[in-house]
């Protein structure tokens, strides 16, 4: 991830042009070189087949832009959480990318996941971040406010997340990349349309959950990199 694991995540007006605390212009994490480029978080649909998936998934971390794999599942049952967490990440973990579930932090230990995205929960990011400590990656959604991104970054956010794709997101993410050093991500509408723009302001993508059903994920994953790079 954007910090070196262990490190805290300061949020603190800039005072170069880095755009992630530490040493990084962008995160190292992930199976592919340094660049000063955005990179890409996976979110799963919320409903799907692990054992389906699961492939698929590791043909779009061959792209080398992946950051992060996130588990965003509809159903609430501990059971479904457990068995996508089972197939998708050791997939994730073969590729060196880090496997995070979405408001679900007290399987983060007992599955042995890199981290939660806090969306319903964000409120128990501050007691989260002391009780897991700064191995674990913490991330929560902000939506279009300023007041509540600075609040999550304040709290020990690892990122912050902003969306959907708009004009209001787009002000605030312009702010955030000259103002504060906690990287953001931006979701919600976010399209090889939408993306090479975005990538100008945000640390991180996460594309649309609907990539999974295209024809060639794989296909359309590679050429949204590829216009990020361009």
């Amino acid at each position: 991830w954007p910090r070196p694991i262990g490190a805290p995540c300061p949020v603190r007006p800039k005072v170069d042009s880095a755009r992630a605390p530490g040493d990084h212009t962008r995160p190292s994490e992930g199976n592919a070189p340094m660049t000063n480029t955005a990179r890409l978080c996976l979110t799963t649909p919320p409903v799907f087949e692990p054992e389906t998936l699961a492939p698929i998934l590791s043909r779009l971390l061959e792209t080398g832009r992946v950051a992060s794999v996130r588990i965003d599942l509809a159903d609430t049952d501990e059971a479904a959480w457990t068995r996508a967490a089972n197939h998708l990440m050791p997939v994730a973990h073969a590729a060196d990318v880090p496997c995070l579930l979405t408001d679900r932090p007290e399987l983060i230990q007992r599955l042995g996941l890199d981290g939660t995205h806090l969306v319903a929960r964000t409120g128990e990011l501050g007691a989260l971040r002391k009780t897991l400590g700064h191995d674990t990656i913490l991330g929560a959604a902000a939506g279009t406010s300023r007041h509540l991104a600075m609040s999550l970054a304040e709290a020990g956010a690892d990122y912050v997340s902003i969306g959907p794709v708009g004009e209001a997101a787009t002000e605030l993410l312009e702010w955030w990349s000259e103002m504060i050093e906690t990287p953001s991500l931006i979701e919600g509408g976010v399209t090889a349309d939408t993306a090479p723009a975005l990538s100008e302001v945000a640390d991180f993508l996460a594309p649309d959950p609907t990539l999974w059903t295209a024809e060639d994920p794989a296909a359309v994953l590679a050429a949204l990199a590829s216009d990020l790079a361009g």
